[in-house]
């Protein structure tokens, strides 16, 4: 009996060895590959700082969105650079969009105007040949029984019948050719058209691109590890960079207040707002950041200038109600005072604009 126990006993602690080797096993390849995460996320940021320095802005977000994947847990400095390089990558399209808006409307007044011309121009000639009919049909050789009157003035009549025919074949051999200028110019004018149509449409799709690469590496990491950690400020942080992205897509559609991506933008800047209003103090630069992005939605894009002064005007006042009472640290209240004096500045713009 004794023999049978013993021998259950063994198979037993073989069993309990090779479970304890194969968990050292998976932890051991654990820490290597943590290692190695680590090591490569250094190595993505390092490059990532390379390329901020050397104002490569598109390498830079390609750098900064490997290392969210790698690991969405950011500290305050990584957060910045996520920002400054999907920013700094986006504002010279937004530039380069808003110019060819600029052009193409240009363009457009530009033909309104030459049609006007021609309306004009035509309504003359119509004008002028109305006058000629009335003029040739009162017009008659006076009553002269002299032979030779009539035929002096059958000579006049004649002659001034081929001076008008002579005048109508030039203006003929005219518009031939200012149809043919005309001709030209609608061609090149169509070439440049087309260019400044396709030339909006790339810029279009590399802004689209790139918002919508950000908000989903917000929605589908960052928030989503932000709000299961308990990280009120990242997650504030991180719902008002969403809203920013999807104010950007607005700035795409002319009715932009009645897009899916004006609600969308909305939502997450009041999402962002109710938290930071619990979370953040009024003179935070995160929480004093959103309210400022949000007034000028607010005020630009939604229409709502009201809404917009008194947001910005009420997170000004807090703020500096509460910059009397404490002493933030040095770098704190330079952020701080940038962003009030950017606050101070749209509400004075949008209060003289409406009065």
């Amino acid at each position: 009996m004794s023999v049978v126990v013993n021998g259950d006993s063994s198979g037993s602690s073989k069993a309990m060895q090779h479970q304890s080797q194969t968990l050292d096993h998976h932890e051991r390849e654990k820490s290597l590959q943590l290692k190695q995460n680590t090591s490569t996320r250094k190595n993505l940021l390092f490059l990532a700082k390379i390329a901020e320095r050397a104002q490569r802005y598109d390498d830079m977000k390609y750098y900064i969105k490997e290392v969210v994947l790698l690991d969405a847990n950011l500290n305050d400095e990584e957060r910045n650079m996520l920002a400054v390089s999907y920013k700094n990558a986006l504002s010279k399209r937004r530039i380069s969009w808003k110019l060819i808006q600029k052009m193409k409307t240009a363009r457009l007044e530009e033909k309104k105007q030459k049609q006007l011309q021609l309306q004009q121009h035509q309504a003359q000639g119509e004008e002028q040949e109305s006058m000629e009919k009335v003029s040739n049909k009162y017009y008659c050789v006076p009553y002269d029984y002299s032979i030779m009157t009539v035929k002096f003035q059958t000579a006049r009549l004649e002659e001034k019948k081929q001076k008008q025919l002579q005048l109508q074949q030039h203006q003929a051999q005219g518009e031939e050719q200012e149809s043919m200028d005309d001709d030209n110019k609608s061609e090149s004018q169509s070439i440049e058209d087309l260019g400044l149509d396709h030339l909006g449409d790339t810029v279009k799709v590399e802004i689209e691109t790139t918002c919508h690469e950000l908000i989903s590496l917000m929605q589908n990491h960052l928030l989503t590890h932000s709000t299961s950690i308990g990280n009120d400020r990242a997650t504030v942080f991180y719902s008002k960079t969403t809203g920013d992205y999807f104010r950007y897509l607005t700035e795409l559609d002319p009715m932009a207040t009645n897009t899916e991506n004006g609600k969308k933008a909305s939502f997450y800047y009041e999402k962002a707002l109710a938290l930071a209003e619990n979370a953040l103090k009024p003179s935070d630069p995160i929480r004093l950041g959103l309210v400022l992005n949000m007034s000028v939605f607010f005020y630009e894009v939604m229409k709502k200038p009201d809404k917009a002064c008194l947001l910005a005007n009420h997170a000004h006042d807090n703020a500096i109600s509460e910059l009397d009472k404490s002493l933030p640290l040095p770098q704190t209240q330079k952020e701080t005072s940038l962003i009030l004096d950017l606050l101070r500045n749209n509400l004075e713009l949008w209060t003289s604009t409406e009065n």
